[in-house]
């Protein structure tokens, strides 16, 4: 028997359905890393040139256990040492995003509602920044 999904936006405390835009990602994927003074480089993994950087979603719910949509989205260096999104000095290897982010002097909420805006993957167009 099929589990039937629960439509948690009718819940008493609703969660709002995340955002998928694959289109959007693509386009995070090919900016340069948001980190200031980081130059995103290039490199090789697989026999394919790759930009090297990554759609970091940014970190929300109880201690930033809950992924965001696609539209809360900024572009951080991936490599193979992992840079700044899965590296040492990552949101992730940091475990505290928020401190990360205003260690590297960065509004990463900010940032992310730029992107979305500034997509040409949003289906709404330019959104309110």
């Amino acid at each position: 028997m099929k589990r039937q999904r629960i439509d948690k936006s009718a819940l008493a405390f609703p969660v709002p359905k995340r955002v998928r835009c694959p289109a959007h990602l693509d386009w995070i994927r090919s900016q340069k890393c948001c980190v200031p003074g980081c130059s995103g480089r290039t490199y090789m993994a697989l026999s394919s040139v790759l930009n090297g950087v990554e759609a970091h979603h940014l970190l929300q719910g109880r201690g930033g256990k809950v992924r965001a949509g696609d539209d809360q989205t900024v572009p951080l260096c991936g490599g193979p040492t992992g840079g700044h999104h899965r590296g040492p000095d990552s949101p992730h290897g940091h475990g505290n995003e928020a401190a990360w982010a205003a260690r590297h002097g960065i509004d990463l909420v900010a940032l992310a509602k730029w992107y979305w805006a500034n997509s040409p993957a949003n289906p709404k167009g330019k959104a309110d920044v």
